[in-house]
Formats: structure tokens, sequence, C-alpha cells
């Protein structure tokens, strides 16, 4: 029989063979061999090192093999009486189902497990995984007078248009109202994308736009031409042939050439310049086109104050917008005020000026019990806007899921979801709107969390104990509508 000691190192120097990704394919049967023989003592080791992250069972691909190799372990926790190595050791499936485990790794590329067997910087090497958010709406469509719009661009009156979105106008006239609260006139042909709230980029065609007192900036640029409206009206020509130029109504913008970024001017009302072949700006004679005339009717969007969780605060303090109305008696009594908790290396980066996890105190550290369900609430004020014009996009993470949503107490058409384990989605958030269902001044929405098993025992095949597990909710809003 192979010396123990020299299976040990060897183990060793697979395992950093394939930390390093040089984990060729005989190796790999080496490895695959040597965890699969019932009297070798590099288990209990392999068992050691894992240990080392208490989430490997979290950060590892979906699939068969992984599950079942994370099931042995979590059986070989159930059983007492002895240490962990030896319980592992004497159990035959452990022995079967960690090779399954460490090979299917091994063809994931061992990616993860290198971040996992490394140790103390694995919590933050994993939070610090970007979270994915959905595009975010920017702007509706309105007021549309016989439209056509470029194949694949059919857009509706009052539909929200998210950022990335382009706008393609073959025939017509259309007004497109951004959030921030400035309005877009647009006669065909026309092509624009909304690349945030507050800049589109005119592709071709000419529109007119109109901002509110309260926009503090709003950007248009060309491929050639950056204009920065301060609280004014003006038009902009998109034109390949004899350069960008804007053309200023009324108030004041900033124009400034993109290929001679130092070559900008402060434009004023009835002022027009327009850039030359050479990247610089030059006046030219100013025009008004009818289009323009269209924003004397003007009801701008504004943005709506709606709370995220746990914005600005620490790790434990109490979040003062959110309330958590009903929940497992262990964590009562109730209403109380949402702690804000650390994100485990599932749960992602918490961001203090965006939004974080909030949960009941220790709910995502000392866990919930399974099967019990949470009730989050917080109010917005709608006074001053029209209730019928609002509307509001929710990107939302909830551990293990939401089963409902409700605005005033009504209940809200948004299909409830589970995350689990093997497809676990907690970097990426789920996006919901509201479009109805407002009222004039205070408005409260509630949120019913899930907490379920760690993992499905109908996708493990095994019984899963009902140990608690972490359970937290995490929100970002974006809303707007039009003042009275």
């Amino acid at each position: 029989m192979e010396d123990p000691s020299q299976g040990e190192q060897e183990l060793m120097d697979l395992l950093s063979a394939g930390w390093d990704g040089h984990l060729d394919e005989a190796s790999r049967k080496k490895l695959e061999q040597l965890l699969s023989q019932s009297d070798f003592a590099g288990v209990p080791l392999l068992l050691e090192f894992s240990r080392m992250h208490v989430d490997l069972e979290w950060i590892v691909s979906s699939g068969s093999a992984q599950r079942k190799g994370v099931a042995a372990v979590a059986r070989a926790k159930m059983e007492s009486g002895r240490s962990p190595a030896k319980r592992l050791l004497s159990n035959p499936a452990f022995r079967v189902a960690a090779a399954v485990l460490l090979i299917a790794l091994t063809g994931w590329g061992l990616k993860s497990l290198t971040v996992a067997f490394r140790g103390a910087s694995t919590q933050e090497d994993l939070a610090g995984t970007p979270m994915v958010r959905p595009a975010i709406p920017v702007g509706r469509v309105a007021f549309g007078e016989g439209v056509q719009w470029g194949a694949g661009h059919d857009l509706r009156d009052g539909q929200r248009l998210l950022e990335g979105q382009v706008v393609d106008l073959v025939e017509g006239a259309v007004r497109v109202s951004m959030e921030i609260g400035a309005e877009i006139a647009i006669d065909a042909p026309c092509r624009m994308t909304l690349i945030g709230s507050d800049l589109v980029k005119l592709e071709s065609g000419t529109i007119g736009v109109r901002a509110a007192e309260w926009v503090e900036e709003f950007n248009v640029r060309t491929n050639d031409l950056m204009v920065t409206d301060i609280g004014t009206r003006f038009m902009v020509d998109a034109d390949a042939q004899f350069g960008s130029a804007v053309h200023v109504i009324e108030g004041l913008v900033i124009a400034t050439a993109l290929k001679q970024p130092t070559e900008n001017r402060r434009v004023g009302a009835r002022a027009a310049v327009r850039v030359t072949a050479e990247g610089l700006l030059e006046s030219v004679a100013f025009r008004r086109e009818p289009l323009v005339d269209r924003l004397d009717s003007f009801r701008p969007l504004r943005s709506i104050a709606v709370p995220p969780t746990g914005l600005g605060l620490q790790v434990g303090g109490e979040d003062p917008k959110w309330r958590i109305t009903a929940g497992d008696d262990d964590f009562g009594p109730y209403p109380q005020q949402a702690t804000v908790s650390a994100a485990s290396a599932r749960h992602g980066l918490n961001e203090l000026a965006r939004s974080q996890w909030v949960s009941v105190p220790d709910g995502m550290t000392r866990g919930a019990p399974v099967r019990t369900k949470y009730t989050y609430a917080t109010t917005f004020d709608l006074t001053g806007f029209d209730p019928r014009s609002v509307r509001l996009t929710g990107l939302i993470l909830a551990d293990n899921g939401v089963e409902e949503i409700r605005l005033n107490g009504q209940l809200l058409p948004v299909a409830p979801w589970l995350d689990w384990f093997a497809d676990v989605t907690f970097f990426k958030f789920h996006s919901i709107e509201i479009e109805s269902g407002f009222v004039p001044g205070k408005n409260t929405l509630s949120i019913v969390v899930i907490n379920e098993t760690d993992l499905s025992s109908v996708d493990m095949n095994v019984e899963l104990p009902d140990a608690p597990n972490p359970m937290g909710l995490r929100v970002e809003w974006r809303a707007s509508g039009r003042p009275l």
C-alpha cells in the first residue's frame, strides 16, 4: 500500500496544480484515484481545506455532481459523536461524492475553488463581485402623431424607455419625456439612443429639448458635439455632412466640440454654433424649427423619492425607512425597524450609496428558521403629483424569495419567485414594474420575503437539516410622475 504521508503530499501537489490552473488530464485522473481509495487518509485533509471557507457550498456552480458532493458534506454534519474527519472518512458515499465534487470543480476551472481554499480573503473577494442590475427606465413615449418606427423599434404611447434603448422614428412626430424632467420633441427621420436619464445621443436628424427648472443638467451628444443644457430650450441637428449644430431658443447652453475638448462656448438665446470639419466651433445663423413650438405645452416628469434599503447606514444600524411588520416569533415583537446586515459571499457587495441588505437582527448571520415569512414595509409621499402619472420600477433581491408585493394593501400582479442554491442569483436583481394603485399623499409598499431551506431536498435527493439560514431583503427604486 502506498505510504499515506506520500499520498497526502501527492494530493496537495495535485491540488496546488489545480489552484494554479496547471492540472492536466493525467493529473486529474490521479486526483480522482486518490480520493476514491477507501483507506486513503487524504479525504480528511481535503475536508480540512474545504472547511477553511464556510461558504464553499454557496460558491460551486450548479449541477448534479456539485450538489451531490455538498449533500455528502451536509449529511456528515448531521452525524454526532465523531470528529468531522472520521465521520467523513467512514462514509463511503462521501469518498465518492468528494471525488465527483473535485473532478466537477476541476472541469469548471477550479477558479472558485482557488478562491475558497486560499482562505482569509475569500469573503472579500467574492463579495466584491459586481451586482447585476437590469436596465432601468429613463423616459417615456408620449404624444405620437402619424408614427412609424424603424424595424424592431415599435413603441407605444406611454411606454417606458430603458437606458440604452434606441428611438428610431421613420415617419411622424413624437415626444419623449425623460424622467429627470426634460422633454424631447422629435420629427422623422430621426434616430437617437437614450444613454441615461440625463444624456441622449442623437445619431441623425433634429430634436428640440426643453428642461424644467429643477433639472440641474441635461446633455445631448452627437458624433462631434456635446450640448449641456442649463435650464433652457434648444434644438440640435446631427448632420454628418455639414457638422452638428445647436440653436438656442431661450436660456443658455454650453457647446463643446468633441474632437477639440478645449473648444467650448456658452451659447445664449437666439444664437447658434456648429462644428466645422476641423473640429472647431463657429457661429451660424440662428433658426427655429416648428418642432420646438410643440414644447410650449410642457408637462415634464419629475423623480420621486422612494427609499432603498440601508441607504447610507452602517451595518448593525436600524433603517428608519423600512419596518418589518410580521415574521417569526423568535425575532418579535413586531413591528420593528429593519436592521442593516453584513453581506455574505453569496449576497454580493453592500453599496452604502445605493442599497444594502436588511433583515431582523442577525438574520443574515445567525440565520432565520426555515419555512418562515417576513413582511417588509416602507412608505413614500406623492403629495403634489398626479397619482395616475406615477410609474415605479423596483430592483429586488430576497433570500430566499418573494411571495407577494402589495401597494396600499392591494396585491400587485407580480409573479412570486424563489432563489435556490443551485441557481442562486443573489448578485442579480429582479425587476418589477408598478403602473397603478397609487393614491395622493402617503403610499405604503410591503414585500413578503420567504425563508426556506438552504438547499432543495428535491434537487439534492437527500433530506437536509432544517437549520436556520440567511434571510434578508435588498431593494432599489426608480420612480417618476407629473407634478399637478
